[in-house]
């Protein structure tokens, strides 16, 4: 497949915004990448065209476009033409990565089995997605915290029936509970022990005799 002598045609595909790139199917490596790639990734068409697909793309990428891609084939050796729209991770020349969503036809040549790819930059959108989930995630566990408080809390909410003589208070299932144990099960209070004025003024009247 020549694509150097295109004429208008060629023409077109250089000087598009989005890339677009052939790949053979039976050595998956590239056949053809228009200027668009450099913009996108740093790396010339020529530099392109001698990477492999697989460290054109990161591994979890490369194992779902692979994966999609033969699935697809074993329908285009059916006799039924076919396209897929993918998103995968790439590598740039300087080490980082973009995302990009492909659009792939499939065609076959003289026997061979080729992929046609369109390819445009996603990853802001892919960013503001992960950011959108993240903010997800934050806002779940807010509204479980919140949940978790009031659920603790319901101690101090409504009327509690509790003895007038022992104090120990009474659950939903008719349990009698001491009052500590039942405030501490249902709220994040901690009890410390201490005595009051009132109660050190009964306990110790020889040191507070004047009092």
């Amino acid at each position: 497949m020549d694509f150097k002598n295109l004429g208008d045609s060629n023409y077109l595909l250089e000087n598009m915004t989005d890339n677009v790139w052939v790949l053979d199917m039976e050595t998956l490596s590239f056949k053809f990448q228009n200027q668009a790639l450099k913009n996108l990734t740093g790396y010339t068409p020529e530099e392109a065209l001698a990477r492999p697909l697989e460290v054109t793309l990161t591994p979890a990428s490369f194992k779902s476009l692979t994966n999609a891609v033969f699935d697809s084939l074993g329908r285009l050796k059916e006799g039924t033409a076919d396209s897929i729209l993918v998103e995968t991770e790439v590598y740039k020349k300087d080490g980082s990565t973009i995302w990009l969503e492909s659009s792939l036809y499939f065609f076959q040549e003289q026997n061979r089995r080729f992929a046609l790819g369109i390819s445009r930059d996603i990853t802001r959108r892919r960013k503001a997605e992960a950011e959108k989930e993240k903010l997800l995630v934050r806002l779940q566990a807010t509204l479980a915290e919140k949940e978790k408080l009031l659920k603790e809390n319901k101690v101090l909410r409504g009327l509690l029936p509790i003895c007038s003589n022992c104090n120990r208070i009474r659950d939903d299932n008719g349990v009698w509970h001491e009052l500590e144990d039942y405030i501490e099960a249902r709220s994040q209070a901690k009890f410390t022990h201490t005595i009051c004025p009132s109660c050190a003024k009964l306990l110790y009247p020889e040191i507070y005799k004047d009092g």
